[in-house]
């Protein structure tokens, strides 16, 4: 009597594992897949990443980190490490991939291999950036800015040589419900502040290497009381379709929906109110080794814009928005720019130059900031200044981080202007000019050729 409560429970708990072992089977992750090539090196899928992945581990840390505990030369019994990639932005896919040469027993880290995404609809979309790595057996990270997501499976090709092989994913945002949008006849009007942008039409833009593959344009017109407004506005646009996929020349054919997103950035000749100019100074250019602060208007300050500089030729260095060393020796000097916390801006200079710095929250990594700042320099004569933009080649004057909550991201940023050499003492008229964007949305029906 006492042992059939033990036997019962025994079985049950027996059928339990069966059937749990029999869903983990039927669900297990399909294994990536792994192309052998012509000249037989191994191509490997090694993991994906997409909007709402921002990162992707493609094995446990504690097994990396095993790995990397190894003494140099020890047997690859567990592979090499593979380390994880990030998914930049809200759109598109990345395929992190390893290509392996087994006569040398090396990865192919100088070399990026030649993968398209084919649609169902037969469209090739192909990769839009790629880039080597040295991620432990990564070698190759690939993003496609458009994809099929209404596919069931994913198909990709690789072109090896006169050679063609495919692979397909698994949708990973298979089941997913899309929104599903209504397109208005054109003209298409909106009213954005004091002004009234009108859609007519999308005009093709043919390119001779895709004739069956035209870009589009949209036809804009911007009116205020009933006037065009001419010469006012930047123009820019983005499509976009209800998966998400994102491009400012075409979308894939199968999506009968577009929203036409349109971003005008006002220009110089526009007639800024008087709150718009955050700094405004009037004086003589420093000289060699001189330097003055222009302070910002309280506004501009909360609306994110620093401290902006104006100095003459020679050697400087600021740490935190203040000055720590300036000299008048424009000799060598190590530059550094770096945004991020507002820490080290140091660099030299034959000419002068007016720089500051901008920090804005916007919702997502690839999101327009909300506002931008442009100078605007005249000399004692009205005559304007030519500025000359400078970037920095290590790209370390743009710095995005997110934010502590986790909701959200800051964009530092660092402009720097050179100024003409024999404006040093010189009087000059500097204004510092916020911009704020314009934006539209429009729903039209995808274009078709006839």
């Amino acid at each position: 009597m006492r042992r059939f409560p033990l036997c019962t429970a025994l079985f049950g708990a027996a059928l339990f594992l069966i059937t749990l072992g029999g869903w983990l089977f039927r669900h297990r992750p399909e294994p990536l897949p792994v192309l052998r090539l012509a000249d037989g090196s191994v191509l490997r899928v090694e993991g994906l990443a997409w909007s709402g992945r921002p990162l992707v581990q493609l094995e446990p840390g504690w097994m990396t980190s095993a790995k990397l505990a190894l003494p140099a030369g020890w047997p690859p019994l567990f592979g090499m490490p593979v380390g994880h990639f990030m998914h930049v932005g809200r759109d598109g896919l990345t395929l992190a991939l390893s290509w392996y040469q087994p006569p040398s027993n090396s990865y192919l880290r100088s070399v990026t291999p030649d993968v398209t995404h084919v649609g169902s609809n037969g469209a090739n979309h192909p990769a839009a950036g790629s880039w080597n790595t040295s991620w432990g057996r990564v070698t190759s990270v690939m993003f496609f800015p458009q994809i099929s997501w209404r596919d069931e499976r994913l198909r990709f090709r690789v072109r090896d040589g006169t050679n063609e092989l495919e692979f397909s994913l698994p949708n990973p945002r298979r089941g997913e419900v899309f929104p599903q949008w209504t397109p208005e006849p054109l003209p298409q009007a909106r009213s954005v502040d004091e002004f009234q942008f009108t859609l007519a039409s999308l005009k093709p833009v043919e390119n001779p290497k895709t004739p069956d593959r035209p870009a589009w344009t949209p036809e804009l017109r911007i009116r205020r009381g009933g006037t065009d407004v001419t010469g006012w506005f930047g123009l820019s646009h983005v499509f976009v379709d209800p998966t998400g996929n994102r491009c400012d020349e075409r979308l894939a054919a199968n999506e009968p929906v577009w929203r036409v997103h349109v971003t005008a950035v006002p220009t110089l000749d526009f007639p800024f109110p008087a709150t718009a100019i955050s700094v405004r100074h009037a004086g003589p250019v420093p000289g060699p080794g001189e330097f003055l602060r222009l302070p910002a208007s309280s506004g501009a300050v909360e609306t994110g814009l620093d401290a902006v500089w104006l100095t003459g030729p020679g050697c400087f260095e600021f740490r935190a928005g203040a000055n720590v060393s300036a000299t008048a020796s424009a000799g060598p000097i190590q530059e550094r720019l770096d945004p991020w916390s507002r820490g080290v801006v140091r660099y030299a200079a034959q000419e002068p130059q007016l720089w500051w710095r901008s920090q804005v929250t916007v919702a997502d990594e690839t999101d327009d900031s909300p506002r931008f700042w442009q100078p605007r320099v005249r000399r004692a004569d009205g005559r304007p200044v030519e500025l000359k933009p400078l970037r920095s080649p290590a790209g370390e004057d743009s710095v995005l981080a997110q934010l502590p909550n986790g909701v959200g991201f800051r964009r530092d940023e660092l402009r720097r202007y050179q100024l003409p050499a024999d404006l040093v003492g010189e009087s000059i008229t500097v204004e510092v000019i916020c911009l704020v964007p314009l934006r539209a949305e429009f729903t039209v029906a995808a274009p078709k050729l006839r």
